[in-house]
Parts: C-alpha cells; structure tokens; sequence
C-alpha cells in the first residue's frame, strides 16, 4: 500500500474520530404557565436527558412555575431564571423544591425559591455533585 495512500486514510480516521465526538450546547426555553411549548422544567430536563446532547447544557426559565425539580445524573447544566422567574414547592412540604443528585457542575442563578414550612429544603445538592448558586431568593423553605 502507497505510503500516501495510508497517511489519507489515517487523518480521515482521525477526522472522523473527533466529528463523532464533538458535543453540542443545548438550550432550552421554559415558559411556566404558558399553554404550549415546554411548559415546566421538569419537561425540559426529561427532554435533556433523552436526547443524544451530551454537552452543556442551559435552560432559560420564565415565568411561576409550580413544581417540584429533580436533577438527576446531569452534568454541565445551567438554570437561568429571566424576568424574575420563581419556583414554588408543590409537594405541600414533603419534597425538596429543587433536588440535585449525581450530577456535575450544575448552576442555579436567579430565581426566587418558594418553599413552604415543613421537612422540605429550598434547593439541596447530594451524592458527589457540585452546585453553584448565585443570585438566588430562597424562602419560606423548611431547611433553607
């Protein structure tokens, strides 16, 4: 075989290799209490975890969204409130209002966290992740 002829097929097996591992940035835009489009973060992290986007990912949040947020073996994750976006338990106090588990680098800025009086934290962060708050309003909330 043609020396050339086994340096092209080499850098296109390089090439190759590095196109399959390239990831992609994903954003998704969350508009709570809207009647159409992801309607709550809770769908917009499922969606996030079935699709094939392993790379970072941000979610832009509007609006009062009423639920309780589990992030769940997600890395690289940003949640951006816009205009003043809350999160509000819905659990009555049994659950946390966001819940981190499993999950690397993962970033909540703005929001106003409301939870209510009972067992139940503001945002927890467990099982070897990192979180990082900044900007953030948590009250009413059990634990903080």
């Amino acid at each position: 075989m043609p020396t050339i002829y086994l340096k092209k097929v080499v850098y296109a097996s390089a090439l190759l290799l590095l196109m399959g591992s390239t990831t992609h940035a994903a954003t998704l835009w969350v508009n709570c209490g809207a009647r159409s489009g992801l309607t709550s973060i809770n769908a917009a992290l499922k969606a996030l975890q079935s699709s094939e986007s392993r790379g970072p990912a941000t979610i832009n949040v509007s609006g009062a969204c009423h639920e309780n947020i589990v992030i769940q073996s997600l890395d690289r994750l940003t949640l951006t409130a816009v205009s003043g976006a809350s999160v509000s338990d819905a659990s009555g106090g049994k659950l946390d209002v966001i819940a981190i588990s499993d999950s690397r680098d993962v970033a909540i800025n703005g929001f106003t966290v409301n939870g209510v009086p009972g067992d139940d934290n503001g945002v927890s962060c467990n099982d070897f992740s990192t979180c990082r708050l900044s900007g953030n309003v948590i009250q009413g909330a059990g634990n903080g």
